[in-house]
This record gives structure tokens, sequence and C-alpha cells, in this order.
């Protein structure tokens, strides 16, 4: 530790496919697809412009862009059938072992740096350990008794609890006074390309509304990071700006006596993630599946489900929540089928899920430490 800054190292184990999207999809016409090896490239297009031009092929390929009759269907058929082989303009290979069989669909690319590798920003981190701690706050609060106010918007509640570091010459509202300016998130360590797999989602309905088909397997497909890949980034924690908030503690290892005489040293941080897992599976996830998650599960990206994005957990309480979700849902996805959630008794009533090497898993799950330096 230097001074007032404390350094932390996060490290996150992916229990389940994670995804994190750049916000880009890639279309069949501009991957090539190689099922004899079992293997996905995203070439290079500006040196396959010039591969195509030096063999007279540019015509083909704007035939084969516009879907003109007897053209291929996809990039890989089309450079079979006009005699082009590959180079290395076809990029670094990713493994398909283990991921559907048929993808007939454009796929969302995982967020890559500079170079084309991998990695995890330090704002999805951020978001995963921010909506943990707001819907921890709020559930302690929502404990402490009734209160005869309307409950407030979730702005509003984001501000009570955030907005608190009061800077001279600001507003309350403004952001140099959110106490996550004292949590520095960097970017995770460049991550290997071949941790990268592709996923298919998956839709498990509730035990209560099973289908007889069960799971549905849904058209759309995403690049995600395989099962048992690590992830390193660094926390900078600026103690300084937390003096005078309840959150001074937050980074640091507290020992609790437990009952059978032993103790526990863990962080406050963790304390709050083992308790918001607990209101997760007891709450929701028991609706889908039996058995509890990790004390230190993060859900982390895209496709983890409405619950693990929001305060919900902590603004309301299990009877009240399911109407007001549902109605939220059926307003804004009118042909989703949350009329019937109420009467399902969870809502929403799909938990997110995919497939890895014939495994059902859930979307973004993995295991947190974090160790001071």
């Amino acid at each position: 530790m230097k001074g007032h800054l404390k350094e932390m190292r996060i490290t996150l184990i992916c229990d389940s496919p994670v995804h994190v999207g750049q916000g880009v999809a890639v279309g069949k016409k501009e991957y090539i697809l190689d099922r004899a090896k079992n293997e996905l490239y995203y070439p290079d297009l500006v040196q396959m412009s010039k591969i195509l031009a030096s063999k007279n092929k540019l015509e083909q390929y704007e035939g084969f862009m516009l879907g003109r009759p007897g053209q291929p269907g996809d990039l890989h058929a089309f450079f079979r059938q006009n005699q082009i082989g590959r180079g290395e303009w076809w990029g670094g290979p990713i493994s398909l072992h283990g991921s559907p069989a048929a993808i007939k669909q454009p796929i969302q690319t995982f967020i890559k740096d500079a170079y084309g590798m991998p990695y995890l920003p330090g704002s999805s981190i951020k978001g995963a350990f921010r909506t943990i701690m707001l819907s921890e706050e709020t559930r302690a609060e929502r404990k402490g008794g009734p209160s005869a106010h309307p409950r407030p918007k979730a702005e509003e509640i984001e501000n009570n609890i955030c907005n608190i570091l009061k800077r001279s010459g600001t507003k309350a509202k403004d952001a140099v006074n959110d106490v996550f300016q004292a949590f520095r998130f960097g970017d995770s360590t460049p991550i290997a390309r071949d941790a990268l797999i592709v996923c298919q989602k998956i839709d498990r309905p509730a035990i209560k509304a099973r289908d007889p088909k069960g799971d549905r397997s849904l058209p759309l497909f995403r690049e995600c990071l395989k099962p048992g890949t690590r992830i390193e980034a660094m926390l900078t924690v600026n103690k300084s700006l937390l003096d005078a908030t309840p959150y001074k503690d937050m980074f640091e290892f507290k020992t609790d006596e437990r009952k059978d005489g032993s103790t526990l040293r863990m962080l406050t941080f963790l304390e709050l993630l083992r308790n918001y897992n607990a209101v997760y599976t007891n709450e929701y996830r028991q609706h889908f599946v039996t058995g509890h998650n990790q004390a230190n599960t993060l859900y982390l990206g895209a496709g983890t489900g409405f619950i693990t994005k929001t305060m919900w957990l902590g603004t309301h309480g299990e009877r009240e929540r399911l109407p007001e979700i549902a109605r939220l849902l059926k307003r804004q996805f009118s042909k989703g089928g949350h009329r019937k959630d109420e009467n399902i008794g969870v809502s929403p009533h799909m938990l997110k899920m995919t497939k890895y090497n014939g495994k059902i898993y859930e979307m973004g799950k993995c295991s947190l430490e974090i160790e001071e330096i």
C-alpha cells in the first residue's frame, strides 16, 4: 500500500461460459466455418480483398455477398468453389470443440483489444460489484422496518446510496460524488484466444412451467470464455475518499467468530456477495434448479438474466417482487408470455443457460477471489 491507495488483485475463474460483447455481430458470409477442422476464423478483410483481386475473383465475391444464384451460402464454401486456399490472412482459429453443431446465425463477438486478444473490461467488473453493493445495501435498509414514504425509484435509490462523497463546489448528483470514484477497476490482463468458444442461448422454463420439450435453444450465438478460464485484474481503493462514508471497510478483511468456536476471516464485500447469493438462490434460482450457488459466485457479462442486472432482490421482498416484475415485463415484452408469471410463481420465468461439451450451464457464473497486494 502506498499512502492512501490500496492495491488489490481480483481473480475470476469462469465456472460457466462468459460473454462480454463488443457490439459486433459477424454474419456467416464474414467468418470462415471450417467444420473439417472444427474451427472458426475471422479473416483480415483487407488482405482477403488483395487475394481476391490477385485471382480475379472480386466479381464472384460481389455475387456471393449479394446472394446471386449459384453462389454458396457461406464464406468457406465460397473459397472452396473458387479454389482459394488458406493463408495467414485467415487469422487465428477459434476452436469449436464442444460448441453447437449447426451455427447458422450471426455470432456476437467477445470484446478484444487492439491486438485481437479478448479481455474483461474494468467497467464490466465494476458493474457487477455495484449491483451487489446496491442490492445488499437496499435490502438491509428495507429489513430495518417499513417506511411511511413511497418506495423511491431506482435512480433515487442509487443516488442516495452512492452519491455521498460531498466534494466541495459540487452538487450531490454529480458523478464526482459517486462513492465508486474511490474504487478504480482496471481492465483484465489479455486472455488467450484459445479460451474462446461459441455458445448458443438456451432458455430453461421454471419448474412449474416446464415444457414437454424441455430447454429451448434459441438462434443466438455468442463468443464466450470457456469454463475454467482464469481472469486477473487490478482494483485500486482510494481510502482517503472513504473515511467519512459507510464504505470505508468495504475492501477490508474482518474476523468473525463462528458458532463452533472457529474464526472466519472474510472481506466485507465477499460477505455481501455471500448474502446476495443466498437470497438469489432461495428466492429466485430455486424455481429452476436445485442446489446453491457458491458463496463467492459473481455473475458477469451478457445473458445472465434480468435479476442479476438489477436491484430487485434488494428493493422488494419475494411476495411483492413477483407481481411488480410480472407487470413490468408484460409492458416491455408483450409476447414474452409474462402474463402467466404470477401463476407460475416466478418472474422472469426463464433462466438463462447455454451448453458446452454437452453440459448445460448457467450463463456468466464466475468464482471471485480478492487479495491485497
